[in-house]
């Protein structure tokens, strides 16, 4: 199975606020992002540390994709990522089903729920 590791790295926002906030929520993400959506979630590639703002809630860098959970899983066994010293503990999954969080042991085993 062919790993796909991104070229072109992107990141996932997560979004919050009042509904009396909206209109001046929409007015940051057209100035950070050059665009707004009534999403809770944003994907951009632009990179925003999410302290600069009172509505991003979470910055998640995607760092491969797949099909399948499965595939994801064993994407993961393969970064390079995992053969060096790492902050990285946790791995966000996101599915259509529901999401799924992949937790990496020290040693590289990995565990899905």
């Amino acid at each position: 199975m062919e790993i796909i590791e991104q070229k072109r790295k992107y990141n996932l926002y997560t979004y919050s606020y009042h509904e009396d906030e909206q209109d001046l929520c929409y007015l940051e993400m057209r100035a950070l992002f050059g665009f707004d959506t009534p999403s809770s979630i944003l994907v951009s590639d632009v990179f925003i540390d999410p302290s600069r703002s009172p509505f991003i809630k979470e910055r998640i860098e995607v760092i491969c994709e797949g099909i399948s959970f499965g595939n994801l899983v064993e994407q993961v066994k393969k970064l390079s990522i995992l053969k060096k010293p790492s902050r990285y503990n946790i791995f966000k999954i996101a599915t259509s089903a529901k999401n799924k969080k992949l937790a990496l042991k020290r040693g590289g085993s990995l565990s899905g729920e």
